[in-house]
C-alpha cells in the first residue's frame, strides 16, 4: 500500500487546485450557504465557477435534491472570500452533501456534508465519530461456546475443517492435519482451564489456593492463622552430668509413623547451641519426698513447698540441693531464677490414675529434723502455681531433669541469587529436593558445594519477583512459635525460621552474614524502611515440572506446582530489597506444624544417638494437645466476612469514636459528644485510662492518630480529660426486728460496693433511685428503705436523691468509699430498728 498524503496540508499552502475547507449556513433564512475553500480562489476561477457546477443532495434520506439558484456570488467574510450559494428552498432536518463539479476542485476535497439546520439550538454534539473499518464478513460457521476440553475441542475443529474444505475426508490419526488438530485442542483445552481457574480464584466463594484466600481476606483486614507448633515437656533420666544441646532430636510414633520433637523453645536457641544442664543426681531415683508426720499422707491443694530426704551421709543435704542448682531458667517477667520440676505419683494399682504437676522451684534450702536428726530439703515455688488437686506422697516421684521440647525437625537449606536464567543445573536441584541424610540429621550440615539456585520470574511493570520453597513444608508445614504476650492465639504466631546471607571467611568457609526479616506483608513496612531487608513467607509450593533432554544439558522448567507449602519471596525493589546477583543464603527452619503432633502422654521416647552418652530415657508426661492446624478455606470463607463486618473501622456515631479509642490497651473506657465548633462538627472524646486519672502526653497522641484512622472526612476530633461526679450518700434504712442492725450494714456494704463498681458506670450513665433501693432491699435483713440523700463535693449540698441523676457526657459517677480518699465519694448507712 502507497502511504497516503495530508492533502488538507498540500492544499493550504496555495497552488492551482482549489479543496473545500467547510461550509455554514445562514441561521436566519437557511438559503445562503457560503462555501470556504482552503485557499483563495483566483478571479478568473471565480469566473469559472457556476451554479450549474453545484448540487445538493440528501446524504441519509429519501429527499429530493435542493436546487441552487444562480448567480453565484464570491464576497469577503472575515477577511475571507467565500463562495455563496443560495437555494431555492431550505433544506430538510437530514444531512446533505454539496458538490462542485470542476476540475477546478481536488475530487477528494470537492463535496462537503452540512445540515441546514445548523444553527438551530441542540444539545447533540454534530460532529461524528472517528470512523473505524467494520469487521470482515462473517464465515457462516456456527460456533460451539461450550467446547472447552480437549475432545469436545476436536471436534468444533474437525466440524470446521469439513464445513471449510468438504473435499478433505482423511481422519486417520497420523494424518498431519489431524495432528494439527489435536495440537490445537490441546492448546485450547490449557487456555480454557486457565480461562476457569483465574475465573475461580477471583473470589473468596470460589477461590481454592490458599495464597488467593489469603489476598482476598487482607482486603477486609482479616488476617489468616497458619497454625502452631505443638509444645511439651521431657522427663529426662540422665545417664552422666552434662549439658544436652539445644536442637536434639527426639521422636514418638502415631500408628507407626514418626512424629519429630526438638529439644529447647525454639530456633534461636537451637542455632545458638544453648545447653540444657542434666544431672544424675536429679533423677526421680535420688529425689525421695520426706514425709515430716504420719498424718501427712498426701501435699493438699494450694501446697507452694515439698521436702525432700537428704541423703544418709555428712552434708547429704546440701548435696541434694546444691544438685537442684544453678536455677538456669530465669524467663522475661518471671518471678527470678528456677528450675523447672516436674511431681508425679506413680501408684502401684493401674487402676489408679496417675496425678502429674509441673512447678517451678525458686529455692532448695537445707532445713534439719531435729526429731529423727535428719537433713531435708525445703522445695518452694510461687503462688501463682500452688498446686490444683492433691498428690498422694507414698507414690509421689519428682523428677529434676524437665526440659523443654518443640515439635518439628530442623532443616537447613543453603541456595543463592543466580545470574538470572533462574534455571538451576541438575545437580543443584538434585541437592534442593532431596534430604540431607536421615530425619534425625545434624543441625549443622556442610555447606554445599553447588546450592540450589532461587527462582526468578518477571512480574506487571517488568518488577523481578525471587522465590526459594522450603523442603519438607509442602508435606509436614512450617512451624508457627507461639506469641508470649498471647499464646492462644495463632494469629499472633511467628515462623520459626532463620534467613541470612553467607559470607566466605577467607578459609574457603563461610560464615553467617546479615539477617533479613520476614514480614506479613512488605506494604506494611514504614516508608523509611520500605527497602529494608524483608522478605515474605508465600504460599504454594515451586518445583521441577517439566524438563527436556538437549545435547549438552537438560532444560528445566520450574513453576507453582503445589498449594500446600512455603516459598520465600524476596522484594521487588520498591518493597523490599531485591538481593544482589551472587549472594549465597542459609535457611535454618523446623517443620512438623499443626495437630500432627499432638501425642498422648508417655509416646516420646525415642532420643537422637548423639545423646545417648548422657541420656538413659525420655518420656513426655503431659499429653501434646497444644498443635493447630491452619485455617482451613471453609473456616476464611465463614470468618473473614463476619469479621469484616463485626471489627469496623470507620467511625460515624459517638459511640464508634468510643469504641474506636477503647481498642487501645490503656483505655479502660471512653465516652464521645459532638458539638459544632464553627462550621463543622467535632467530636470530643474521652478516655478513661486504666488505673490511672490523668492522660499523658504521649497517650493522648496516640488516640490522636487512633481517631485519625476512624473519623469522617470533614470531622475534627479532640481528646479531653475525663471528669469525675464524686457523690456522698446518706441512706437511711429500717432493719428487721429479727435482725442485727451491724450484721445488715455489712451485708448492705458488701452489695453497694459492687454496686458502684466502676464497670457499672461509664461517661453520662445515670444514678437510678430505683436500682439503688432495689439493691439494697433485696439484702437480707433490710425491711425498707426510709430516705436518700447525696451531694457533690463543690458543686451542690445535701439534696434529696431524685429519681434519676445524670452527670454531664463527659462525666464519670464514683462511689469508691475508701477512707484514704473520702474525695473519691462515699456513703454512710444509717440503720432503724432490729433486734
Amino acid at each position: 500500500m502507497i502511504p497516503g498524503i495530508d492533502r488538507r496540508s498540500a492544499l493550504h499552502t496555495g497552488t492551482d487546485v482549489l479543496g473545500i475547507d467547510h461550509l455554514t449556513v445562514d441561521p436566519a433564512t437557511q438559503t445562503t450557504l457560503d462555501v470556504h475553500f482552503l485557499a483563495a480562489p483566483s478571479a478568473t476561477q471565480q469566473a469559472l465557477l457556476t451554479a450549474e457546477l453545484i448540487s445538493i443532495v440528501a446524504t441519509e434520506r429519501d429527499a429530493p435534491p435542493v436546487p441552487v439558484a444562480p448567480p453565484v456570488t464570491f464576497p469577503t467574510v472575515g477577511g475571507e472570500v467565500v463562495m455563496r450559494v443560495s437555494t431555492v428552498v431550505p433544506g430538510g432536518f437530514g444531512r446533505y452533501t454539496l458538490t462542485i463539479g470542476s476540475p477546478l476542485l481536488d475530487p477528494y476535497l470537492a463535496s462537503v456534508e452540512f445540515s441546514f439546520k445548523a444553527g438551530c439550538p441542540s444539545d447533540v454534539d454534530c460532529a461524528r465519530g472517528e470512523h473505524v473499518c467494520g469487521d470482515p464478513p462473517s464465515a457462516g460457521l456456527a460456533i460451539d461456546y461450550q467446547a472447552r476440553d480437549f475432545w469436545s475441542m476436536r471436534t468444533t475443529l474437525l466440524d470446521f475443517a469439513a464445513q471449510r474444505y468438504p473435499r478433505w475426508a482423511d481422519r486417520l490419526a497420523p494424518d498431519a492435519a489431524v495432528m494439527l488438530v489435536e495440537v490445537m485442542a490441546a492448546l485450547a483445552d490449557e487456555f480454557a482451564y486457565h480461562q476457569d481457574r483465574v475465573a475461580r480464584e477471583a473470589h473468596l466463594e470460589t477461590a481454592t489456593q490458599r495464597r488467593s484466600l489469603r489476598r482476598h481476606a487482607r482486603l477486609v483486614d482479616y488476617r489468616i492463622h497458619d497454625g502452631l507448633g505443638a509444645d511439651t515437656w521431657i522427663a529426662v533420666t540422665a545417664a552422666a552430668k552434662g549439658s544436652v544441646p539445644a536442637g536434639t532430636a527426639l521422636h514418638g510414633l502415631r500408628d507407626g509413623v514418626r512424629v519429630g520433637f526438638s529439644i529447647g523453645r525454639n530456633l534461636d536457641e537451637m542455632l545458638r547451641k544453648h545447653g540444657y544442664a542434666i544431672d544424675p543426681a536429679r533423677n526421680d531415683t535420688r529425689l525421695i519426698p520426706y514425709q515430716w508426720d504420719v498424718h501427712d499422707v498426701c501435699l493438699p491443694v494450694g501446697s507452694t513447698s515439698l521436702s525432700l530426704a537428704g541423703e544418709d551421709r555428712p552434708g547429704g543435704g546440701q548435696a541434694v540441693a546444691d544438685a537442684l542448682k544453678p536455677f538456669d531458667d530465669d524467663p522475661p517477667g518471671g518471678d527470678g531464677p528456677g528450675r523447672w520440676v516436674l511431681l508425679r505419683t506413680e501408684p502401684d494399682d493401674p487402676a489408679l490414675p496417675s496425678c502429674a504437676r509441673l512447678v517451678r522451684v525458686t529455692s532448695a534450702e537445707v532445713v534439719r529434723d531435729p526429731l529423727r536428726g535428719r537433713d531435708t530439703v525445703l522445695l518452694r515455688w510461687s503462688a501463682a502455681q500452688a498446686l490444683t488437686a492433691e498428690l498422694d506422697l507414698a507414690t509421689l516421684h519428682v523428677y529434676g531433669n524437665v526440659l523443654p521440647a518443640v515439635a518439628g525437625d530442623q532443616v537447613t537449606r543453603t541456595f543463592v541469587i543466580g545470574p538470572g536464567s533462574g534455571a538451576p543445573s541438575p545437580d543443584a536441584l538434585l541437592a534442593a529436593e532431596s534430604p540431607p541424610g536421615p530425619a534425625d540429621h545434624p543441625a549443622d550440615p556442610p555447606e554445599p558445594a553447588d546450592p540450589a539456585w532461587a527462582i526468578e520470574r518477571t512480574g506487571p511493570d517488568g518488577s523481578t519477583a525471587l522465590l526459594f520453597s522450603l523442603y519438607r513444608t509442602d508435606v509436614d508445614g512450617l512451624v508457627r512459635r507461639r506469641s508470649v504476650a498471647d499464646p492462644g492465639d495463632p494469629r499472633r504466631a511467628t515462623p520459626e525460621l532463620r534467613l541470612s546471607e553467607r559470607i566466605p571467611d577467607g578459609a574457603g568457609g563461610f560464615v553467617d552474614g546479615r539477617l533479613w526479616m520476614a514480614r506479613a506483608s512488605l506494604l506494611d513496612a514504614p516508608a523509611s524502611t520500605a527497602l529494608a531487608r524483608d522478605y515474605l513467607l508465600d504460599d504454594g509450593f515451586w518445583r521441577r515440572t517439566v524438563g527436556y533432554q538437549r545435547a549438552d544439558h537438560e532444560f528445566v522448567h520450574l513453576d507453582h506446582a503445589a498449594d500446600a507449602g512455603v516459598t520465600i519471596r524476596f522484594g521487588d525493589g520498591t518493597f523490599g530489597l531485591i538481593p544482589a546477583r551472587g549472594t549465597r543464603f542459609r535457611v535454618n527452619y523446623l517443620v512438623g506444624n499443626g495437630r500432627a503432633a499432638n501425642l498422648p502422654a508417655g509416646a516420646i521416647r525415642h532420643v537422637h544417638d548423639s545423646a545417648a552418652a548422657l541420656i538413659a530415657a525420655v518420656e513426655n508426661p503431659f499429653a501434646v494437645d497444644n498443635g493447630v492446624d491452619p485455617e482451613t478455606p471453609a473456616e476464611i470463607r465463614q470468618l473473614a466476612p463476619e469479621a469484616f463486618r463485626a471489627v469496623t473501622f470507620r467511625a460515624v456515631r459517638p459511640e464508634d469514636y468510643a469504641e474506636a479509642a477503647q481498642r487501645l490497651d490503656w483505655v479502660q473506657r471512653a465516652g464521645c459528644s459532638f458539638r459544632w465548633t464553627g462550621s463543622w462538627q467535632t467530636a470530643f472524646v474521652t478516655p478513661d485510662p486504666r488505673s490511672r486519672v490523668e492522660v499523658t502526653a504521649a497517650e493522648r497522641a496516640e488516640l490522636g492518630e487512633q481517631l485519625d484512622r476512624f473519623r469522617q472526612a470533614g470531622r475534627e476530633t479532640s481528646t479531653l480529660d475525663p471528669r469525675y461526679a464524686d457523690l456522698d450518700l446518706r441512706i437511711g434504712f429500717c432493719v428487721a426486728p429479727d435482725a442485727y442492725a451491724a450484721e445488715v450494714k455489712v451485708r448492705i456494704a458488701a452489695v453497694l460496693d459492687g454496686f458502684f463498681a466502676p464497670d457499672n458506670f461509664t461517661f453520662g450513665t445515670p444514678l437510678d433511685r430505683s436500682g439503688l433501693e432495689a439493691t439494697i432491699q433485696r439484702v437480707g435483713g433490710v425491711r425498707a428503705v426510709e430516705a436518700i440523700a447525696f451531694r457533690r463535693r463543690g458543686v451542690f449540698g445535701w439534696l434529696e436523691l431524685p429519681a434519676s441523676y445524670r452527670p454531664g457526657r463527659n462525666e464519670v459517677i464514683r462511689v469508691e468509699n475508701d477512707a484514704l480518699h473520702p474525695d473519691r465519694g462515699s456513703y454512710e448507712l444509717i440503720p432503724e430498728g432490729g433486734a
